[in-house]
C-alpha cells in the first residue's frame, strides 16, 4: 500500500468587463422594421493564467464568438447583438 499526500494550488479566473451590464433600448415605430442593436463587450483577463470562456447566448442576443481564449493581463472586445424582431 502507498499513501500519498497531494498539494496543489488552485487559481481562481478573474476576468474584468467594461461595463457591469449591457443595456438594450429599442422603441417600436409603425411602419419601421426592426434594425438589430449592437453593444461592445470588453473582456480582460485579470488572473494570473491564461483563461479560455465559452461564449452560450440565447436568442434575441447573439455573439459571433463562441469560444475566447485571452491570456495574461490581455483583453478582446465581443460584439453582442440584439435582434428586436426576433419572435
Amino acid at each position: 500500500m502507498f499513501n500519498s499526500n497531494v498539494f496543489g494550488n488552485f487559481i481562481t479566473p478573474i476576468l474584468q468587463f467594461n461595463v457591469p451590464k449591457l443595456d438594450f433600448k429599442y422603441l417600436w415605430e409603425k411602419g419601421v422594421p426592426s434594425m438589430p442593436i449592437t453593444k461592445e463587450l470588453v473582456i480582460r483577463n485579470m488572473g494570473p493564467l491564461a483563461t479560455t470562456i465559452n461564449l452560450k447566448i440565447d436568442q434575441p442576443f447573439s455573439c459571433p464568438i463562441e469560444k475566447l481564449t485571452l491570456e495574461k493581463d490581455k483583453s478582446d472586445v465581443i460584439k453582442i447583438d440584439f435582434d428586436p424582431g426576433m419572435k
